[in-house]
């Protein structure tokens, strides 16, 4: 892009991130038109209001291509098993797998959603997740012995080599680690995301669908526990496991709701999203 438009670096890097940001709409647009053709545009206006993702999603980081795999290698995997094909569910755990290869962090989120395959019985979409994702774990051990190797004169090797950087477990006692993570909660899913996410999620466990509830529930949480720091910190971090959510939430919601109710329901969801996020946003939240 740099070379044909003459941008400079930064601007051509913003156009990166526009263009990934245009390919998870694509992909978002074309799950929805597959597997929901009835409640499509709804679905579709749905993405568009998800606080997150207008936030972030056109950020010039790592995350937002994160966000692109693991939207779609989790649109294979449930139009997979929708319509028992192990070659789509495979193919979506690969590009979750790869995902890694993309943000070293991003290993949390994939090895939850190993978590929900496995309890779905789906051996042979672990092991392509498992092998999708070596390149992306020797990637990291790699960067792991340069930045070592570099601590006496990269300030960034030095600050990466300190634990606390990554995980503090001091912050689980103090006042400003869960104050910090319900803002960061409520600045991706909005008061009625979150109130949704709470509602479905509960739908799911009582009616014992495990593989929706650990995709929903598995990828924030280990991201959450394990870089607490940064999980009340840097709010793009949402990106890693945002998409993994969404799209178990929407399949909890349309299979909570029968034919007739899908489209009622899902236009009740994106009128919610769109006027709590505009009366959150007008008081400056």
């Amino acid at each position: 892009i740099r070379r044909i438009t003459s941008l400079d670096v930064a601007a051509a890097g913003q156009w990166v991130a526009v263009l990934v940001a245009i390919a998870s709409v694509a992909v978002w647009v074309a799950y929805a038109a597959e597997q929901f053709p009835s409640a499509a545009p709804l679905l579709i206006a749905a993405l568009l209001c998800l606080p997150g993702f207008l936030q972030f999603g056109v950020l010039a980081v790592p995350d937002s291509i994160v966000f692109l795999t693991n939207l779609a290698g989790a649109c294979l995997v449930f139009g997979g098993r929708r319509k028992e094909s192990e070659r789509r569910i495979a193919a979506g755990a690969a590009f979750i797998g790869i995902s890694v290869l993309v943000k070293s962090t991003a290993a949390l989120p994939a090895a939850a959603f190993a978590v929900a395959l496995a309890l779905d019985r789906r051996w042979r979409a672990i092991t392509v997740l498992t092998v999708a994702m070596v390149p992306g774990v020797a990637w990291a051990l790699l960067a792991a012995q340069q930045n070592r190797q570099a601590a006496e004169v990269n300030e960034f090797a030095r600050v990466f080599a300190i634990r606390e950087y990554w995980w503090n477990p001091r912050l689980y006692i103090t006042l400003w680690w869960p104050r910090g993570l319900a803002w960061m909660l409520f600045d991706v899913l909005g008061a009625f995301g979150a109130a949704a996410t709470g509602v479905l999620l509960t739908v799911a466990v009582c009616r014992r669908w495990w593989f929706e509830a650990v995709v929903v529930a598995g990828p924030a949480l280990a991201l959450i526990i394990v870089f607490n720091y940064h999980s009340a910190s840097h709010a793009y971090y949402r990106l890693l496991w945002l998409p993994l959510a969404v799209v178990a939430l929407c399949e909890i919601a349309l299979a909570w709701n029968s034919g007739a109710l899908i489209r009622p329901a899902v236009l009740a969801a994106v009128s919610g999203f769109m006027v709590f996020g505009a009366v959150e946003r007008a008081y400056g939240l």
